[in-house]
């Protein structure tokens, strides 16, 4: 591969912006970078194949700009005013329960695609010429065609970070889906608010969340903390168990909050995701290229969290590594053009 042909200089350029959005410390600095990469997108990349090492960039930055990109809660006016009108204007304590269910849903899809054998393959942008887009070729004889190679890559499907810690941030997300029923009155009672309305139907949605999120889990953890809210007058001889569904006390409330203070805390959530993401990216995806030369000296490598990898993971540009070799016979599909993807750009 040309090393200066331009759709490789712009996957460069392109993963560039992906990590430093990815490693950046700040919410200020990563809504900034955001928009910078938006503005490459618009200008330089006109479609995605909808597998490969920039589908899975973009997806990447797409769910850490949803969860990271955004602060936790309101912030005082008096944010750096350089960064303002990059900032989104909603917090994570805003999102509804449509939008906590969107995250979920791009969480486990972005993991299905990272333990894709081809989750690392390079597939260099669409050309532009003459104000036009080039197509891909749709013959079987285009050597340049990528293959899909959508067998499961064993060699991590089975480590912790894509199980065990995977479902323990999924519990996290269920679990902030659930109190969004419920959030803005909840965070008033905490704050110590004296009189707080709390419709019914609140209460009945937050139940109802519950039961829908945890209801296939018995014993669970987070199930029984949101549980811990909710009171239940059963001395009504004609009792319902929504009918007559209340919250506890606000004391009792506040007691709860601060017994499981990390589980409520959605810095908390932001900081244990975003850790994750940073080690799956670690496992599938090389450091681009302008990353290792510390283009920009922005110090992307604070706070990232250092962990251990076998020796292919580190090759993944060779051809033994996972994913990279697309000659070997297993079962494989040539590509499709991917239409929809608005909810995959950051």
């Amino acid at each position: 591969m040309d090393s200066l042909d331009p759709r490789k200089v712009t996957l460069d350029v392109f993963e560039f912006y992906c990590r430093e959005i990815l490693t950046t410390t700040t919410v200020e600095r990563r809504a900034l970078l955001v928009q910078h990469l938006q503005y490459i997108v618009r200008r330089l990349i006109t479609y995605e194949y909808n597998f490969g090492r920039m589908y899975n960039r973009t997806c990447i930055t797409n769910i850490v700009s949803r969860v990271c990109g955004r602060h936790a809660y309101a912030m005082p006016d008096e944010v750096d005013a350089r960064f303002q009108p990059h900032q989104l204007r909603d917090c994570l304590v805003d999102f509804t329960p449509r939008k906590w269910k969107t995250t979920i849903f791009q969480f486990g899809k972005l993991r299905e695609s990272l333990l894709r054998n081809d989750a690392s393959l390079i597939i260099l942008p669409s050309q532009i010429e003459e104000n036009r887009v080039c197509e891909p070729q749709r013959d079987g004889d285009d050597e340049d065609t990528p293959l899909e190679d959508e067998e499961i890559n064993e060699a991590i499907a089975s480590h912790t970070d894509f199980t065990f810690q995977y479902y323990r941030i999924l519990d996290l997300m269920k679990f902030h889906t659930c109190l969004s029923c419920l959030r803005p009155q909840l965070e008033k009672v905490v704050q110590g608010a004296k009189s707080v309305v709390i419709p019914r139907d609140g209460i009945i949605a937050f139940k109802s969340a519950i039961e829908e999120q945890f209801g296939d889990e018995e014993d669970s953890k987070h199930a029984g903390i949101l549980d811990d809210l909710l009171a239940v007058n059963k001395n009504n001889k004609s009792w319902h168990p929504y009918r007559d569904l209340q919250l506890k006390s606000f004391s009792e409330i506040k007691q709860v909050y601060a017994e499981h203070s990390c589980e409520f805390d959605l810095k908390h959530l932001q900081q244990k995701f975003l850790q994750l993401i940073r080690r799956w990216t670690d496992w599938v995806l090389p450091v681009p290229e302008l990353s290792k030369l510390n283009y920009g000296s922005t110090n992307f490598s604070e706070d990232i969290t250092q962990i251990t990898m076998p020796v292919f993971v580190n090759d993944k540009e060779n051809g033994h590594a996972p994913g990279s070799d697309i000659g070997k016979n297993r079962r494989q599909q040539r590509h499709k053009r991917h239409k929809g993807g608005d909810d995959r750009k950051p």
